[in-house]
């Protein structure tokens, strides 16, 4: 019995070191691994998405200003033109009709 208990005792000792220590690893392992991936994943999705947000308010600025910037042309260019073509009328026409009438005037009676 002696004999057999120094044999068994080391054996049984060896082997619950040898499972508890694979328990404690592999669980040691489970949660760093857990901790690592959730770090990462976390970086990326915070990076991910802020390559994402810049990228969508350049591009929204981008086609806001261009809407913006084409709309005042466009309206500058109607009211520019308007403005000119009302000039037009309410000074040069009346210039132009008191000269062009005597002459026509003029040209019609020496052909009479």
């Amino acid at each position: 019995m002696p004999q057999l208990m120094s044999q068994f005792i080391p054996q049984l000792t060896s082997q619950i070191m040898s499972k508890l220590m694979s328990q404690f690893m592999s669980k040691l392992m489970s949660q760093f691994m857990s901790k690592l991936i959730s770090q990462l994943t976390s970086q990326l999705m915070s990076q991910l998405m802020s390559k994402l947000m810049s990228q969508f308010i350049s591009q929204l600025m981008s086609q806001i200003m261009s809407k913006l910037i084409s709309q005042l042309t466009s309206q500058l260019m109607s009211q520019l033109m308007s403005k000119l073509i009302s000039q037009f009328i309410s000074q040069l026409m009346p210039q132009l009709m008191s000269q062009f009438i005597p002459q026509l005037t003029s040209q019609i009676m020496s052909k009479l």
